[in-house]
């Protein structure tokens, strides 16, 4: 429990220097995390890619996951932030090989698995950029169907995130930005941080009155959050650590419900 707190903690601060702008403190903290734990399945390998992916450096992002891979070709994990690397740089090619891979290491199936429901919804958006209209949108209405067919039976924010994209891909912005709000409501705070500033599948969104209200609520959300973790950094140790781990468990709670009942 002792190495668990540790590393959750570490994993935190490495959020909490992301979150205040001191970068170079949220590397070393990273840095302390996968020395402890150096297994790139780890889900701290991937924190300082996806927090240069917000920062809209692609390049470092890019090569830092591209050295996680070429060190276990066989990590998955690394395979979905390169696909949206390629998405963000208009890669349509490369990513739908990269969702191909995905797609062929899971069985064929009568219901979507959780897994590839990001896969084939970004493989939309490739068929829809790539003059595929009609393949496009009949996929993309399919995991429509199956997305809100698990949500009735309980979803935590993943699926309603999903079918935000699918949404605005589809051109219905009232539901896109009402499944966004719900995504948001039921635990993802962390839009610009975990996604970055841009999603490509949102783009038809941007502009939408809607769309930008529920942004400026969250960045609001997001500096209140910097408050809170100016608190905790204040606090005296062992009070510090303490609240630190809390965070850290609450944190991975939200991650474990992610999927919802209906996973």
């Amino acid at each position: 429990y002792l190495e668990m707190d540790w590393l959750g903690v570490q994993d935190r601060r490495t959020y909490y220097f992301w979150l205040l702008g001191d970068y170079e403190a949220a590397i070393e903290a990273h840095r302390l995390a996968t020395e402890f734990d150096p297994r790139d399945l780890s889900p701290m390998a991937f924190r300082v890619p996806e927090y240069n992916l917000s920062r809209g450096h692609l390049k470092e992002a890019r090569r830092e996951i591209e050295a996680i891979r070429a060190r276990d070709p066989e990590n998955l994990m690394a395979v979905p932030i390169l696909v949206y690397l390629d998405l963000m740089e208009g890669r349509f090619a490369s990513a739908e090989d990269l969702i191909e891979e995905l797609l062929s290491r899971d069985p064929p199936v009568k219901r979507i698995p959780t897994s590839n429901f990001f896969s084939r919804t970004a493989l939309g958006y490739v068929y829809l950029k790539t003059g595929r209209v009609r393949e496009g949108r009949r996929l993309l209405e399919m995991v429509r169907d199956v997305a809100l067919d698990r949500i009735e039976n309980g979803a935590g924010y993943a699926q309603h995130y999903d079918l935000a994209r699918v949404y605005a891909m589809l051109e219905d912005q009232d539901q896109a930005i009402h499944r966004l709000q719900v995504a948001i409501d039921r635990g993802w705070p962390f839009y610009y941080t975990e996604m970055g500033p841009t999603d490509p599948m949102l783009e038809n969104l941007v502009g939408n009155p809607g769309f930008e209200a529920v942004m400026a609520d969250l960045k609001a959300e997001l500096d209140v959050e910097r408050e809170w973790v100016l608190e905790i950094l204040a606090l005296p140790e062992p009070e510090r650590f303490h609240a630190m781990v809390m965070d850290a468990e609450a944190r991975l709670e939200v991650l474990w419900e992610a999927q919802g009942a209906g996973s």
